[in-house]
């Protein structure tokens, strides 16, 4: 009886984290995407804004190779938008002690427009 119960305690464990690794994707994406519109030039809102989406995931304790951050900025022009994707992975099946596998991915999508009244390089 107790094999047959483990495997579902197991992915409920698992599945119990989604909400956990959507907010942090959530606010991945948001601290990224303002920090991108707060940068002076292109070059350096995309640094930034992978910069930033990282150290988010990492408080969060999302391990590196489970996040995903892409910047899209069409033109570096006042009132433009910046838009950052994060996808991360979510785990499916947690093992306690032994680690957790993932099946699916989950991506959330922020823009920001760069403000009308600001220096751009």
């Amino acid at each position: 009886m107790v094999l047959l119960l483990l495997p579902v305690i197991f992915i409920g464990a698992g599945i119990s984290r989604w909400p956990e690794r959507q907010q942090a994707a959530r606010a991945a994406a948001s601290e990224a995407a303002r920090a991108a519109v707060l940068a002076p030039d292109e070059s350096t809102a995309r640094a930034n804004a992978v910069l930033v989406g990282r150290e988010v995931a990492a408080n969060y304790a999302i391990p590196p190779d489970q996040i995903v951050i892409e910047v899209d900025i069409a033109s570096w022009v006042w009132g433009a938008e910046v838009t950052v994707k994060v996808t991360t992975a979510m785990p499916s099946l947690d093992v306690p002690g032994v680690g957790s596998w993932s099946a699916t991915d989950w991506s959330v999508e922020v823009s920001q427009r760069i403000e009308d009244h600001r220096e751009l390089r």
